[in-house]
């Protein structure tokens, strides 16, 4: 439980810091390290608190989601926002809105809806092993998961701003 607190608590200020350390080319395998931190620590919860239950599945199928949106998010980008142009506050204008939707909105939207359904399908799963004081075990497993996943959309979302790493 404690590795999921970790990743939930520190991703944000240490994804920032060493971005602004190293730089933006770094951000793609900050956020793929965070994957894997969140793949072992899913195959870890699994094998202690669920010993062969089918738990694992909808954890694995949420990294996917998430690493999938991102490559969504980023083909969107390239393809939609023009490079020349790209200003603070870009987004929030009336020509920046068509690539705020396919860059931001719909991506985000779809990775909510697709984790919120992956948490539910993880815990059905678990409560039909007969697992009932460790369902909160995965309660931050879950929470880290999205604090991971919107991290690429920080900065878009949050501010308007045209800044983005994905």
């Amino acid at each position: 439980m404690t590795v999921p607190l970790i990743v939930a608590v520190c991703a944000l200020p240490f994804t920032l810091f060493l971005v602004d350390t190293y730089g933006w080319e770094l951000v793609p395998f900050i956020l793929a390290g965070w994957c894997c931190i969140l793949l072992l620590s899913a195959l870890w919860l699994n094998r202690a608190f669920f010993q062969g239950a089918k738990t694992l599945l909808p954890s694995i199928v949420a990294i996917i989601v998430m690493i999938s949106l991102w490559v969504w998010q980023r083909v969107a980008f390239v393809a939609l926002v023009p490079q020349a142009a790209l200003r603070y506050g870009y987004f929030l204008e009336p020509k920046g809105s068509y690539p705020r939707f396919w860059v931001l909105a719909l991506p985000v939207s779809v990775g909510l809806t697709s984790l919120a359904l992956c948490c539910t399908v993880s815990l059905v799963l678990a409560w039909r092993t007969g697992a009932r004081r460790s369902l909160a075990w995965q309660v931050p497993w879950w929470v880290a998961t999205l604090v991971v996943f919107g991290l690429p959309s920080l900065y878009l979302d949050a501010q308007g701003n045209a800044s983005v790493f994905i």
